[in-house]
């Protein structure tokens, strides 16, 4: 009796150790080790400068001013004076968005079916213009360089991307006083 208590109690202390062991190699969930939720994000002043310079946009002013140019020729000043009105406030705004803190609303109506698409391209959750606040689990995906194809960018708008880019970066980014509008070409 007294050999089949030793056998029991080196039996119980053999598993407790068993237990122990596994529990010590087993690693304790991190916060790291949980998947991160991964949000997109983009900088509203380059999408701005992209739309300004963007076939979009020139075709609106372009439309704005032709329509202009008929409502002279037909002898309606007063429309033609609120069409070329009209395509300088846009002129105005476009340049307020990309120097400025102007929202960029009005050009994301005319992109928002892509962004279903950018979202699942690039993996994540949501697409949001500014995070505020991000926990350990939020993972930040600028999606700003594949957002702006979407306007079929030329080399002369790569380059004054990367410019706004530098500048954003160094903190000059700021629209000078005597700043003129962005310009449709």
């Amino acid at each position: 009796m007294k050999k089949h208590r030793t056998t029991l109690i080196v039996m119980c202390v053999l598993g407790v150790l068993a237990v122990w062991a596994i529990a010590e190699e087993t690693p304790s969930p991190t916060p790291d080790a949980q998947p991160k939720i991964r949000v997109g994000t983009f900088n509203s002043r380059i999408v701005a400068l992209a739309y300004s310079r963007s076939y979009i946009f020139k075709d609106i002013v372009s439309g704005l001013n032709a329509r202009a140019e008929k409502a002279q020729a037909d002898g309606n000043q007063k429309q033609a004076d609120q069409l070329i009105l009209r395509a300088k406030s846009m002129q105005q705004r476009a340049s307020m968005q990309v120097f400025g803190q102007l929202p960029v609303d009005n050009i994301l109506s005319h992109i928002k079916g892509i962004f279903p698409r950018l979202a699942k391209d690039a993996n994540v959750e949501l697409i949001a213009q500014k995070v505020h606040y991000q926990s350990p689990s939020v993972e930040i995906v600028d999606v700003t360089d594949t957002l702006i194809l979407v306007f079929r960018p030329d080399e002369e708008t790569l380059k004054a991307i990367e410019s706004l880019k530098k500048q954003l970066s160094s903190g000059a980014s700021r629209m000078p006083s005597n700043h003129p509008p962005v310009n449709a070409k």
